[in-house]
C-alpha cells in the first residue's frame, strides 16, 4: 500500500524534475546550456550578426571622399587643341559627417535589434524548457498514479477472493488502471513533441533531449512594480525607440546639409599645338540654388520626427499597459502557488492519508480512494501549473525589461549599499 512516507516522496517531486526513469544515454542539459545553445545556433540571431557586418561596411563607405573625374576634350584628334582636366567635388555644410553619422546609426540599431532578437530568443527557450519540465513532472505523478492503481487491483483482487467484495470491483479496478495507463501514453506523446520543440530553436532535429535535476524556483517575494518600472527606460525597447528618433534627427540633419551647394573645383593643361603654347587652367562651379534648396526633404523629415516621437510615445505606452498586465499575473499565480501550499495541499494530503487507512480496513470503498486520489493529484497538476504558469509570466517580464530579476535585484542592492 502507498504508505506515508511514499506521500511525503510524491509531495517532494512535485518541485523537482528529476526522472530517474529516463536513459542515461539521453542529453541532460540546464536552461542555460539550452539557451546558450540557441543564442550560438539560432539563425535570426546569425542574420543579425552578418547584418551587422554589413554595416560596418557602410559606416566604411560613408567615409570616403568623392572621386575626382578626368576631363579630356580634343579638337581634330589632338592636332590643333588638346584640353585635360580634372575635377573633384568639395563636399559642404556637413555633407560628408551627417552621412557617417546615419550608417552608424544605422549599425547601431541592428545592435540593438539583435539584443532585443536576444531576449526573445530567450523568453522562447526558458518557455519551451519549462514545457518539457511540465510534461516531465506530470508524467512522475502519472507514474505515481498508476503505481497506486495497479496496487488497488491487488488489493480489490485479494478482497474478491476472499469474498469480502463484489467481482465487479476488481473490473471497476482494472478500467481505472488501464484508463491511467491510456493518459501516460499521452503524457509521454506530448512530453516527445515539447522535447523536440525545444531542441529545434538550435536546430536539433532528435528528440534525445533531456532536463536535468532542477527546481522550478519559486521566488518568495517579488520585486516592487516600482523598480520594474524603471527598469523600461534601460530596456532595449526603450532604447530603440529612441534610437530611431535619433536616426530622424540625423535625416534631418543630412537634409539640412543637402541644401548648401558643394563647389566643384578643376584644374588641368590645354595644349595648343596649332600655336605651339600649353596653357594651365583652373575652374570653380557652384550650383546657384534659386529654385531647388532641398526644402521639400527638410519638411518631410522635420515631419518624420514628429511621427517617431508620436510612434515612441505609443510603444511606450503599449510597454507599460503590458507591464501592468504580466505583474499582474505574476502576482495572481504567486499567490495561488502560497494557498495551494501552505492551505489546499496539506489538506489534500491529510484526507487521502485517512481514506487510504479506512480502505485498508475495509472500511471504505474503492470508489472512495479512487477519488481522494484523483483529487490528490489534481492538487498537484494545479500546482505545477501554477508554477510554471508563474515562471513563464516571469520570463516574459524580464524579456520586456530587458534584465533578469535576479540582476535587478542586485543592481537594487549594490545602490542600497553604503
Amino acid at each position: 500500500m502507498w504508505n506515508k512516507l511514499h506521500l511525503v516522496y510524491v509531495l517532494l517531486m512535485v518541485f523537482t524534475s528529476v526522472n530517474p526513469a529516463y536513459s542515461q544515454d539521453e542529453k541532460v542539459l540546464k536552461l542555460e546550456q539550452a539557451i546558450e545553445l540557441s543564442l550560438n545556433f539560432h539563425p535570426g540571431v546569425q542574420a543579425y550578426q552578418e547584418l551587422i557586418k554589413g554595416h560596418d561596411a557602410l559606416v566604411e563607405q560613408s567615409k570616403l571622399l568623392p572621386n575626382p573625374e578626368l576631363e579630356i576634350e580634343t579638337e581634330n584628334l589632338g592636332f590643333i587643341e588638346t584640353e585635360l582636366t580634372v575635377h573633384q567635388l568639395i563636399e559642404l555644410g556637413g555633407k560628408r559627417a551627417a552621412r557617417i553619422n546615419i550608417a552608424q546609426q544605422e549599425k547601431d540599431l541592428s545592435i540593438i535589434d539583435l539584443k532585443i532578437k536576444k531576449l526573445e530568443i530567450i523568453a522562447d527557450v526558458t518557455t519551451r524548457f519549462l514545457d518539457v519540465q511540465e510534461s516531465q513532472q506530470k508524467i512522475k505523478l502519472i507514474d505515481d498514479a498508476l503505481s497506486l492503481a495497479e496496487n488497488i487491483l491487488s488489493s480489490v483482487k485479494k478482497r474478491v477472493n476472499a469474498g469480502a467484495t463484489l467481482a465487479v470491483e476488481e473490473t471497476r479496478a482494472q478500467v481505472a488502471l488501464t484508463l491511467t495507463q491510456i493518459q501516460r501514453n499521452k503524457l509521454l506523446l506530448d512530453h516527445e513533441a515539447k522535447k523536440k520543440a525545444l531542441a529545434l530553436l538550435w536546430g536539433e532535429r532528435g528528440n534525445d533531449v533531456e532536463l536535468v535535476a532542477e527546481e522550478l524556483n519559486i521566488e518568495s517575494t517579488l520585486p516592487d512594480y516600482e523598480i520594474l518600472f524603471s527598469a523600461l527606460s534601460k530596456s532595449p525597447e526603450f532604447i530603440s525607440q529612441a534610437a530611431r528618433v535619433n536616426m530622424r534627427l540625423l535625416e534631418l540633419q543630412a537634409e539640412r546639409a543637402g541644401g548648401v551647394p558643394d563647389i566643384t573645383v578643376a584644374g588641368g593643361y590645354l595644349r595648343n599645338s596649332e600655336l605651339n603654347e600649353n596653357a594651365a587652367i583652373v575652374n570653380i562651379s557652384i550650383p546657384l540654388q534659386f529654385f531647388n534648396r532641398n526644402q521639400g526633404n527638410i519638411a518631410f523629415s522635420q515631419a518624420n520626427i514628429k511621427v517617431s516621437n508620436l510612434e515612441k510615445q505609443a510603444a511606450m505606452a503599449g510597454v507599460e499597459t503590458e507591464l501592468n498586465e504580466l505583474y499582474f499575473q505574476l502576482q495572481a499565480f504567486h499567490r495561488e502557488i502560497i494557498i495551494i501550499n501552505e492551505e489546499a495541499m496539506p489538506r489534500a494530503v491529510n484526507a487521502f492519508e485517512e481514506i487510504e487507512k479506512l480502505f485498508a480496513r475495509g472500511k471504505m470503498s474503492f470508489f472512495g480512494l479512487l477519488d481522494s486520489r484523483q483529487s490528490l493529484i489534481d492538487m498537484q497538476n494545479s500546482l505545477i501549473e501554477a508554477q510554471i504558469a508563474f515562471l513563464k509570466t516571469k520570463a516574459e517580464l524580464e524579456k520586456l525589461i530587458g534584465i533578469s530579476f535576479n540582476q535587478l535585484m542586485m543592481n537594487g542592492a549594490e545602490k542600497n549599499e553604503p
